[in-house]
């Protein structure tokens, strides 16, 4: 709805030719039932995906006085990846 209010063409554009192509290599498999289901589905875990994603690389760290350290390192600290 808000592509075509703001007329932005070139995303609707898009938008459709990527549903078209969606609709049209999954409904052979699937119906369109099972099409829509399974869109839905995929949407489902890839917001659950984000969410925990993004919680993960929040989570409060060690707050201490630290000597200075490059970007790089800073980077890969700050992931902190669990296990």
């Amino acid at each position: 709805m808000t592509t075509t209010v703001q007329k932005d063409w070139g995303d609707l554009a898009w938008d459709i030719s990527y549903y078209t192509h969606f609709f049209f290599t999954y409904i052979p498999f699937y119906g369109v039932l099972g099409a829509i289901l399974f869109f839905n589905f995929i949407r489902f875990l890839e917001s659950h995906w984000f969410v925990w994603v993004k919680q993960m690389n929040h989570i409060l760290m060690k707050n201490d006085q630290k000597p200075y350290q490059d970007w790089f390192s800073n980077q890969l600290a700050a992931t902190y990846n669990v296990e």
